[in-house]
């Protein structure tokens, strides 16, 4: 019998990845979306294609969700749903915490009420970490780098900033309390900036795909601080292979959160993505220079 899993924001750039993913090795799909983004409507002739069910939910709709829950009683719940953007956070923070809140919140008390034990995967951020302004840096070549450290492990104090991050990270919070209480298996991933097919990025988020449409289009883009602030990069292919692991290891793992990203080796800075554009794809991409504080 095929394993349920439930994708919420299943229509959005890493939900649309992972339906199709877990849909082609042998899960029985379900995907909810409220479809609010631009252009992620456009995903639903895949899954249709695809046989993916897929239902048009908003996750701050407790009825709603309810009743689509009921219908499927998932074994695994893959999280995806959710505010997503850190500047827009701070245009409309109670947006921003009914998303990541309070959906999260209506999802777990449908896991309650229900009383059904899914494996339960919550994609978080590393921006739970905050700004790390105790960690010191040095400039190097064109980058910032980590005086006398490597990189960030799931031993680094929680400092949420941000509504985004106090979101992301309350919703943490309640995730693991629930999993206790009512006795399933949670999993944190707290993943750095993600990136592949399907993406289509803003200036908020989404910078790879930003840059790179802007380099496409030949549209300038805004450099907030010197464009020495690095990002951990990791391929959805990657962070695809990462879920089923977990999924597949779950019955020997307690629950717990881990750190995802790809390392040092895989990071890079604006200025060092503007330097990969020009050198892979003969692209001189143009920015004008923003008045702000230095952005790590």
């Amino acid at each position: 019998m095929k394993k349920k899993i439930l994708i919420t924001g299943g229509a959005g750039f890493i939900g649309f990845n992972s339906a199709i993913y877990f849909n082609n090795n042998n899960y029985e799909v379900h995907a909810i979306d409220d479809l609010s983004r631009k252009g992620v409507s456009k995903n639903l002739i895949k899954f249709k294609k695809n046989k993916i069910n897929f239902y048009k939910v908003d996750i701050k709709n407790f009825g709603n969700l309810l009743k689509v829950l009921k219908k499927i009683r998932p074994s695994i719940i893959l999280h995806q749903a959710g505010q997503v953007t850190v500047t827009k956070s701070f245009e409309n923070p109670r947006f921003d915490m009914r998303s990541n809140i309070e959906g999260t919140i209506n999802i777990l008390e449908c896991i309650r009420i229900l009383k059904i034990k899914p494996i339960f995967v919550y994609p978080s951020t590393n921006k739970v970490y905050g700004s790390l302004e105790s960690i010191k840096v040095l400039k190097r070549n064109k980058r910032y780098q980590y005086k006398s450290i490597k990189g960030i492990n799931e031993k680094m104090p929680i400092f949420f900033e941000s509504p985004y991050g106090c979101s992301k990270g309350a919703a943490e919070q309640y995730i693991i309390d629930y999993s206790k209480v009512y006795d399933f298996k949670a999993f944190i991933l707290r993943q750095s900036c993600i990136y592949g097919p399907h993406q289509f990025g803003h200036e908020g988020q989404g910078w790879i795909s930003w840059i790179l449409m802007c380099a496409i289009f030949k549209k300038k883009i805004n450099l907030f601080g010197n464009g020495l602030q690095v990002r951990d990069l990791l391929f959805i292919d990657d962070l695809l292979e990462i879920y089923e692991l977990i999924l597949t290891k779950a019955k020997y793992l307690k629950s717990t959160i881990f750190n995802v990203g790809g390392e040092i080796k895989n990071s890079m800075s604006i200025l060092e993505l503007l330097d990969f554009i020009k050198k892979e794809f003969k692209i001189k991409v143009k920015y004008r220079k923003k008045k702000k504080k230095e952005i790590r």
